[in-house]
C-alpha cells in the first residue's frame, strides 16, 4: 500500500518536463532581450550627454557683447551692406534718387523717359524727354553723374526737338547713418545751356548756365526708408539779343530757385518697393534790363507735386522704376509720368 502511494504522480501537477524546459527557455530569452534594451538605453544616454556637452560649448563660445562692442554696434550704420544693396529694390530706388551712394567701382547706365502735360484744348503743352545718363560709384562714398536729355516739345503754337541742357553732378555722403541718426548727403551739379532755341516760342533749353546745391537726409526704418532734401539753384545772368531768337535785347538775370522734398520708400519684398513723396520748388522773379529803358521784373513761380511710384529689381543688372506725379499748384505741370530702366555693371 505504501509502495503504491509513493509511486503515484500528484493530482495537482498538470505540467510535463518538456513544458517546464520550454518556459525556462522563454525566461532566458526575455532576460537577453531586456539586457539588450538596457545596453541600447545606455548608448542613447551617452549620445544625449555628448550632444548636451557640445551645445553647452557652442553657447559658452557665443558670449554676450561687452559694453564697448554695443557702443560700436550702435555707431555703425543700420543700412544694408553693399552686396545687399545690389539685390534690394529699395536701395536701388534710393540710389536712383541720389540720396544713397552706389558701391565703389559700380557703374550704372541711367536711362529713362518722361512725359509732362499742361493745359487743355487750344492751350496745351506736352514735353517728352529721353534721358541718357551714367552714374559711377567713387571712393569716399562719392558718386559722379552725367545726364544728356533728348527733348521733344509739342505746344499748341508749334513744336521743336533736340538735345536739352546737359548736366553733371557730384554727390558725397558727409555723415554716415547710425542706429539713431540719419545719413547726410550733399550734391553739387552744373547745368550747361546746350538746349537750342531757348528764347523761341517753343524752347528746348533754359538758355542759362546754372549751378545747384542740395542736402539730403536718409533714415532706414525697416522695412521702409524716409528721406528729405533742401536745394538751391543759381542761374548765371547773360546778355541776349534778337540774334538769340529773343524779342528782348538786353541783360537777363534769373532769380535763384529753392526746392524742398519729403518722401518714403517701402520695401514690399527684396525685389519690389513702393515710393511716395511730395516736392516743392519756388522760382524768384527774373530781372530784365533792356539796353534802353527801365528794368522790370518777371513773374515768380511755385510748383508743387505729389508723387507715387514703384521700383522692381528685374535681374541682377536691370532695375525698373515707374512713377506718376500730379501738380497741385498753378505753375506746375498737370501730370508727369516717368519710367526709368537703369542697367548696372
Amino acid at each position: 500500500m505504501w509502495l503504491a502511494l509513493g509511486t503515484c504522480t500528484p493530482a495537482f501537477s498538470g505540467e510535463t518536463p518538456t513544458q517546464v524546459g520550454s518556459q525556462s527557455n522563454e525566461v532566458e530569452t526575455l532576460r537577453s532581450q531586456i539586457k539588450a534594451q538596457q545596453l541600447l538605453i545606455k548608448q542613447y544616454q551617452r549620445k544625449l550627454q555628448e550632444l548636451q556637452q557640445q551645445l553647452e560649448k557652442s553657447t559658452s563660445a557665443a558670449e554676450p557683447p561687452t559694453s564697448g562692442a554695443l557702443d560700436k554696434q550702435a555707431s555703425s550704420p543700420s543700412s544694408p551692406t553693399p552686396s545687399a544693396k545690389e539685390a534690394s529694390a529699395l536701395e536701388q530706388s534710393l540710389q536712383l534718387k541720389g540720396i544713397s551712394m552706389m558701391p565703389v567701382g559700380s557703374v550704372r547706365l541711367n536711362n529713362g523717359f518722361s512725359w509732362s502735360h499742361y493745359g487743355a484744348n487750344m492751350s496745351f503743352e506736352d514735353s517728352y524727354k529721353a534721358r541718357l545718363g551714367m552714374d559711377v560709384g567713387l571712393p569716399g562714398t562719392t558718386m559722379f553723374s552725367v545726364a544728356v536729355p533728348l527733348v521733344s516739345q509739342n505746344y499748341a503754337i508749334g513744336n521743336s526737338r533736340g538735345v536739352g541742357d546737359i548736366s553733371v553732378s557730384l554727390a558725397r555722403e558727409l555723415v554716415q547713418e547710425t542706429r539713431s541718426a540719419p545719413s547726410l548727403v550733399s550734391s553739387l551739379s552744373y547745368t550747361h545751356n546746350t538746349g537750342k532755341d531757348p528764347f523761341e516760342q517753343v524752347p528746348i533749353g533754359s538758355g542759362f548756365r546754372s549751378i545747384s546745391g542740395n542736402l539730403s537726409v536718409l533714415k532706414h526704418l525697416n522695412p521702409m526708408a524716409v528721406y528729405g532734401s533742401l536745394g538751391i539753384s543759381h542761374p548765371f545772368a547773360r546778355h541776349v539779343s534778337t540774334l538769340d531768337g529773343s524779342a528782348f535785347n538786353g541783360s537777363i538775370t534769373p532769380a535763384n530757385s529753392y526746392s524742398a522734398s519729403l518722401g518714403a520708400s517701402l520695401a514690399v519684398s527684396p525685389s519690389a518697393s513702393i515710393n511716395m513723396g511730395w516736392s516743392y520748388a519756388r522760382n524768384g522773379a527774373t530781372i530784365y534790363q533792356p539796353g534802353l529803358g527801365t528794368p522790370y521784373l518777371g513773374t515768380p513761380g511755385n510748383a508743387a507735386y505729389l508723387q507715387i511710384g514703384a521700383g522692381f529689381a528685374l535681374t541682377k543688372n536691370w532695375y525698373l522704376d515707374i512713377s506718376a506725379a500730379a501738380g497741385v499748384t498753378r505753375d506746375a505741370w498737370d501730370h508727369i509720368f516717368t519710367i526709368s530702366l537703369p542697367y548696372r555693371f
